[in-house]
């Protein structure tokens, strides 16, 4: 039995297990004597695959049409008001598209996990009480960059598609989003906005606004494994 390992919270790492690192970011450089003393393989990134890359980015286009379109009815009826989808793409769009392909590459991940091993099981912790719902595309950045927030999303996953054994052990009290993210705040809104200067800087205006759909999906590896090397 191999153990899956999502994020690189060692609270889920087990003791003496054979390890199966679902990517990269669960490896941390100043946490490298403990990855190394370990027996380990690392998954594959699943856009390494170009063609597979561009076929979700085609597909994924589409889904987020679908959904902003039942999402903008569920808001207008929500509010009372008869908005076009349109000005709900502007209101929410950004937010929407960013968590359709983190959610999707979290799922395929986990999904292409399960079948890269006869045996695989993974350790969840229990994260009931704790806030996951972002207030604001501010507070959303500093989620999605920390291994909190993705361990609820790939735990989740898990326990949805009953593909991988889990067991479950209790959470630790310091573990909180909130606390995570006003310790992470400055420190992410400085590497999130070095980042874009820099995008600003490598591509013209031209180049840019050309390649921003496709920039948005390659981002979200890039900008994941830029924030952690940064630590």
């Amino acid at each position: 039995m191999k153990l899956l390992v999502t994020t690189a919270l060692e609270e889920t790492w087990g003791i003496t297990e054979d390890i199966v690192f679902l990517g990269e970011w669960c490896k941390l450089y100043d946490r490298k004597d403990k990855w190394r003393a370990r027996n380990y393989e690392v998954l594959p990134y699943n856009w390494d695959d170009r063609k597979k890359l561009y076929e979700d980015y085609d597909y994924l286009g589409s889904l987020y049409e679908k959904i902003l379109k039942e999402l903008s009815a569920k808001l207008n009826k929500l509010h009372h008001v008869n908005y076009s989808k349109n000005y709900w793409r502007i209101a929410v769009g950004i937010w929407l598209g960013y968590f359709i392909q983190i959610s999707y590459q979290r799922w395929v991940s986990i999904n292409n996990a399960s079948k890269s091993a006869e045996s695989l099981e993974s350790i969840i912790m229990d994260q009931k009480g704790q806030t996951v719902v972002p207030l604001d595309m501010y507070e959303f950045v500093g989620f999605f960059t920390g291994d909190i927030w993705n361990h609820y999303i790939f735990s989740s996953i898990i326990q949805f598609q009953k593909k991988i054994k889990y067991q479950m052990i209790g959470r630790q009290q310091q573990n909180s989003y909130k606390t995570f993210v006003v310790a992470q705040n400055k420190s992410i809104r400085k590497r999130v906005i070095n980042l874009l200067l820099y995008l600003n800087k490598k591509f013209s205006d031209v180049f840019f606004m050309r390649f921003q759909k496709i920039i948005n999906i390659f981002s979200l590896k890039h900008i994941s494994l830029f924030l952690m090397k940064c630590d």
